[in-house]
């Protein structure tokens, strides 16, 4: 095999058996930058020519992965437990931490929209949520966060997380029965003015989907009522992230 440069890119050569070495222009590597080789490399004029013109050839330095967990989850979307493993997402994640904790900022609700399968799951809860917590924690604020799926009866599922950010819990029927202004009060009430809760509404094309329309009407209104981040001795500090 040999490798000919031309311009920024190196065509690989195979010689072939009674014939002069044909190449394939299908075949490049592109060695803009330099390039790592591993192994002998035979150029027709003897020498490797790129543009830093030098060849690494250290296999000692292979990185070994035996034993590490696969940070791979194949289709399994990330959760806060993956944190950790969840990257490739940094520039985006500062942003919408951005918009949601620049000084000033009143924003209580952000929604995460995108393609099938884009990962937006992934990001809201193994890359957003615990960049508000670290952010929060730094200012000595508690945090609370709960992460739920509509369904087919979304009010008993916010029920459910409402109950883990410490906030009572109370039947959906119940629930169902407040107005905007009310379920924002329930909200400043009963939670401790050094808290920030964080909620995720994951999958929130299911309230199209699967929920009854009166269902979907009262969460809608409850959304859109939700008070400005504020930190008052009567107003509750919420953050939403709903994912479609």
């Amino acid at each position: 095999m040999q490798l000919k440069h031309e311009g920024r890119d190196a065509h690989i050569e195979q010689p072939q058996t009674g014939n002069p070495a044909s190449t394939d222009p299908n075949q490049t590597v592109n060695t803009e930058g330099g390039a790592a080789v591993a192994g002998d490399v035979y150029t027709r004029g003897g020498d490797f020519v790129g543009r830093d013109q030098y060849v690494t050839i250290n296999v000692e330095a292979a990185y070994d992965v035996r034993g590490l967990p696969n940070p791979y989850l194949g289709l399994r979307a990330y959760h806060y437990r993956d944190r950790t493993a969840f990257g490739g997402r940094h520039q985006a994640v500062q942003a919408a931490l951005a918009d949601l904790t620049a000084p000033g900022a009143k924003q209580a609700l952000l929604f995460i929209t995108g393609a099938s399968g884009s990962g937006k799951s992934s990001f809201a809860q193994a890359g957003l949520l615990p960049a508000l917590e670290a952010h929060y924690l730094e200012r000595h604020r508690q945090v609370f966060r709960a992460v739920f799926r509509p369904s087919t009866d979304p009010l008993a599922m916010l029920a459910d997380a409402l109950g883990l950010l410490g906030l009572p819990e109370l039947p959906s029927l119940e629930l169902a029965r407040f107005t905007p202004e009310e379920f924002a009060r329930f909200l400043g009430e009963n939670t401790p003015t050094d808290q920030v809760n964080l909620l995720v509404i994951d999958q929130f094309e299911e309230l199209f989907t699967q929920a009854a329309q009166g269902q979907r009407e009262v969460l809608f209104a409850w959304l859109a009522g939700l008070p400005e981040f504020e930190v008052t001795a009567r107003t509750c500090s919420q953050r939403c992230v709903p994912t479609s």
